[in-house]
């Protein structure tokens, strides 16, 4: 059975997933909630460049189709770019 925050969870990740469809990019929160990383560990990666991310300000954003590459949900060429 799932605890009301376990089912928090799962409705947010719902929501993230239909974003992977509509939108071209992510937060770097909503990234790593959908990759199921910390925040601060996901932020440390795409400083190193192990995540590919663009940075507007002081925000990164994370290109849908990569993450969707990610999660097997799609095999889109322009994921790498």
């Amino acid at each position: 059975m799932h605890s009301a925050t376990s089912a928090a969870a799962d409705t947010r990740r719902g929501q993230l997933m239909e974003k992977l469809v509509s939108h071209l990019f992510l937060t770097a929160p909503e990234a790593a909630v959908l990759l199921d990383v910390d925040r601060r560990t996901l932020y440390a990666a795409l400083e190193r460049g192990e995540i590919p991310g663009i940075k507007v300000g002081a925000f990164w954003k994370i290109r849908t189709a990569w993450l969707r590459k990610q999660a097997g949900l799609g095999d889109d060429d322009a994921a790498t770019a």
